[in-house]
């Protein structure tokens, strides 16, 4: 085994030219997951209901049951073929428990055709990954490390159309925050739309681009104002070492950008979110990186952080910012053994200080292949949570007693976000 680079555009949009009519394909991800993080005590004023809680960081994802659990992580279930040399299709389901299928037993989240008659010009037509960075465009079953992707990542690009309906004003004064109410589950890093990309060979090197124009709210478009359209672009250069195909070793450098309109209340706000990341894989090492910016419709959760808490907050306006990014390596130690290591840093609302939170991750892993489409995964996440200016916390009314109890809960909050332990078996197929 090594550690190979991809392709993403040529892996998952098209087909080899001897591709048959029609292949089924599945994944199947069991997980289990343990948090050893704390229940809330102290908690005062308005958050006193919820002393003796777990936050929900604190709680299986997407459960937000239980702090362990077993579950189907991920279930898919596809069909992907090419009907002449010109025209391929692609075709996913998924009925895991995750952000993707919060509303929905079974989401649809890949469906599209693919014309390569162009040349220097394929044209996808439908929904599928956007083109953005690659935490975020790759597959699960091919080359995805770690069980659970990067805090930037997750917040920033996993967007959850919200009600464009449920304007709530702040009840904080100066927060930046407005209350809302989600309607649908994460949309995966995909979205409904036509995408326009291709790759060209020169030499040792390869240089590829994808500009996508898309709905803004995937397949969750029909009856469904929130989505005001998406323009989204990638460029990225690879010198190839050895290999090619899936299989290859290469050091590759990207850039991505993507903006578009979303629908709340009685006005339309600017969601924009870009990025630059890098990979380097050659031989038994792997070592990759990436930082993004978020500037507008920064999503997140729920507040207070509570599973039963009424209602979840997002910052509107293009003014509001996030940013952070993730290091991470991987090296095979034995032939079907590897150890992987990562550091992510996310740093949401920098432009309010009584709103902002940094969110630092070491994620340890070590992975068992046994075959090429089956292995066993192991994360330990050392996870922290930062309230950097304390002092600009404010409660409702901005009153002295109110700014105490708020700075006091904050705290609490805070410190009681514990590590996560999860194992993770994927047999593909």
């Amino acid at each position: 085994m090594s550690a190979h680079a991809t392709n993403w555009f040529q892996a998952q949009n098209t087909e080899p030219p001897n591709a048959k009519l029609y292949r089924v394909f599945g994944l199947l991800q069991p997980t289990y997951t343990r948090i050893n993080g704390d229940d809330v005590t102290g908690l005062k004023g308005a958050a006193a209901p919820y002393n003796g809680q777990t936050p929900v960081f604190n709680l299986v994802p997407t459960m937000n049951q239980s702090t362990s659990g077993f579950s189907f992580f991920r279930a898919r279930l596809g069909l992907r073929g090419a009907f002449n040399r010109n025209i391929n299709y692609f075709l996913l389901t998924e009925a895991g428990k995750n952000a993707t299928t919060t509303k929905h037993d079974v989401v649809v989240t890949d469906a599209f055709l693919n014309f390569n008659y162009i040349p220097g010009a394929r044209i996808r037509v439908g929904q599928g990954r956007m083109p953005i960075g690659d935490e975020g465009m790759q597959p699960a079953f091919v080359d995805s490390e770690y069980i659970y992707y990067s805090n930037a990542t997750n917040s920033l690009m996993n967007e959850f159309p919200v009600a464009t309906t449920s304007v709530v004003s702040p009840a904080v004064p100066g927060s930046v925050l407005t209350n809302a109410r989600t309607i649908e589950g994460g949309l995966g890093y995909r979205d409904l739309g036509v995408e326009v990309y291709d790759w060209f060979p020169h030499g040792k090197w390869e240089y590829g681009y994808a500009v996508m124009a898309s709905t803004g709210s995937g397949l969750y478009s029909l009856g469904n104002d929130y989505g005001r359209g998406n323009i989204a672009g990638r460029l990225q250069a690879s010198y190839i070492f050895s290999g090619k195909g899936p299989k290859r070793d290469d050091l590759t450098g990207y850039v991505w950008y993507m903006t578009g309109k979303r629908h709340f209340g009685t006005q339309d706000y600017t969601r924009t979110r870009y990025g630059i990341g890098g990979s380097y894989h050659q031989g038994k090492l792997r070592v990759t990186g990436e930082y993004l910016w978020g500037e507008g419709m920064i999503f997140t959760g729920l507040n207070p952080p509570f599973a039963n808490a009424p209602t979840y907050q997002i910052a509107l306006a293009d003014s509001n910012k996030a940013q952070g990014g993730y290091l991470e390596g991987g090296y095979y130690l034995l032939p079907k053994v590897e150890l992987d290591l990562r550091y992510d840093y996310f740093d949401r609302l920098t432009n309010s200080a009584g709103d902002e939170r940094i969110f630092k991750t070491w994620t340890i892993g070590a992975q068992y292949h046994f075959k090429p489409n089956l292995r066993l995964q192991f994360n330990y996440a050392i996870r922290t949570l930062d309230v950097p200016n304390l002092s600009a916390v404010k409660g409702p009314g901005g009153t002295t007693a109110a700014n105490a109890a708020a700075q006091s809960n904050a705290e609490i909050i805070a410190n009681s976000m514990g590590n996560l332990a999860s194992v993770q078996l994927t047999w593909f197929f």
